[in-house]
């Protein structure tokens, strides 16, 4: 049961940041391209490890991306294309997917090759997803970028993450992380949480 409200308290503290900071990113990107996609993956994989050690099972990181996708489909209640919903949830999949990998490969050996690798790898996946799409007629990334766009995306953007990640696995340790790692975690403070990003998640949009 301790280990359902871990999955439950990191997810929806990933789908929070996605609906507050990452919207806000998305915002300023129009005036700072790509900055959301050089941090929003740091973040999704810092919550993930946090709940891979908390548990010391790795199924918990694709149970947390499970949390914080569904958050994320709390957009087809609004009135959007189906697409814009689903897509993004997809993509948090991929994310879980990539961490999972990562750490059952390289859980003694976290080189800076291995964190660039699952940095793109559910980019790959995702561009891969958005060319099956494109029969579908309906909005999805391929569609709205161009090549020099969707190169940023998958090699730029890879690289940034890649940078952050490594940063805060060998040298930075951000005392705000470190209190969430510390934090005693109650079914009431996840559900607390659960709640906000829900709510965050239906309103910043």
């Amino acid at each position: 049961m301790k280990k359902f409200f871990y999955v439950l308290f990191f997810g929806a503290l990933w789908g929070l940041t996605e609906a507050t900071l990452g919207y806000g990113l998305h915002f300023i990107s129009v005036f700072i391209p790509g900055i959301a996609g050089f941090v929003m993956f740091a973040f999704a994989f810092l919550f993930m490890n946090m709940a891979y050690k908390k548990t010391k099972n790795l199924f918990t990181v694709i149970e947390v991306s499970m949390v914080a996708a569904s958050i994320k489909l709390l957009d087809l209640a609004l009135p959007i294309h189906p697409i814009k919903a689903i897509n993004p949830a997809i993509s948090i999949l991929f994310e879980g997917l990539a961490v999972f990998t990562f750490l059952y490969l390289f859980k003694n050996k976290k080189s800076f090759t291995s964190i660039f690798t699952m940095s793109m790898s559910w980019r790959v996946a995702f561009v891969l997803l958005s060319f099956i799409e494109i029969p579908l007629n309906a909005p999805n990334f391929v569609i709205s970028k161009n090549l020099i766009e969707i190169m940023n995306f998958l090699i730029i953007d890879s690289l940034i993450n890649s940078i952050i990640i490594y940063a805060f696995m060998k040298k930075i340790k951000l005392p705000e992380f470190k209190r969430i790692k510390n934090m005693k975690i109650t079914p009431a403070l996840s559900l607390v949480i659960l709640s906000v990003a829900m709510l965050a998640e239906l309103n910043l949009r």
